[in-house]
């Protein structure tokens, strides 16, 4: 299956975040949310230069940690705490890693997914998921809505009723007590980006 070239599409001067701030406010929200002491392991999918997995092993060192990032220049951004920890691996492809995370975390990444390919996410989140899913799944962009995803980044977003029934298809089931929880908890950080509280969902598998 022929996969959409994205290389092109995504500038590092644009794409790698200096600022922390959101990320901060993200794991608070997710501390929060969770029992973080009874939590093992977090697998970060699409982690960037891996803001959230470093708070997470700040506060909890001697936990399990894993990023998956497709670009090699946000692995090389990334802070020598995680960066060893960062996995470079296009989520387009079968994901033969071998271990389970107790939390994975997949934010802003669905809807840069080849339509025809989301059923390769969405199998390899399954194989990563040991018990929660924290997802979003963006709504706007692509060809349809070029003033907001000028890079045509969006390959295929969707509404919140087809994400949260795409998601259920593979096996997910929204936790909507833990969802209304995290959400809830954001309004707290005026940094948190409002684009992952649209669409955040907490799963269970």
């Amino acid at each position: 299956m022929t996969k959409i070239a994205i290389d092109d599409r995504y500038d590092p001067k644009e794409e790698i975040r200096h600022n922390e701030s959101p990320y901060i406010g993200y794991f608070r929200c997710l501390d929060h949310t969770f029992d973080l002491s009874m939590i093992d392991s977090l697998c970060d999918v699409g982690c960037a230069t891996g803001g959230l997995i470093k708070n997470f092993k700040i506060k909890y060192p001697d936990k399990t940690i894993c990023g998956i990032e497709y670009f090699n220049w946000q692995k090389e951004a990334a802070d020598p705490l995680v960066k060893d920890s960062i996995i470079l691996h296009d989520i387009r492809d079968k994901l033969s890693h071998g271990v389970r995370y107790d939390i994975v975390n997949c934010t802003e990444v669905g809807e840069h997914i080849d339509e025809d390919l989301c059923p390769i996410l969405m199998d390899n989140l399954r194989s990563l998921c040991k018990k929660y899913l924290i997802m979003t799944w963006s709504h706007g962009g692509g060809k349809a809505d070029p003033s907001h995803d000028p890079h045509q980044q969006h390959l295929n977003p969707l509404p919140y009723s087809e994400y949260v029934r795409l998601v259920g298809n593979y096996g997910f089931v929204k936790n909507d007590v833990l969802t209304n929880k995290f959400i809830d908890e954001t309004a707290r950080y005026p940094d948190f980006y409002s684009w992952w509280r649209d669409s955040l969902v907490v799963w269970n598998v």
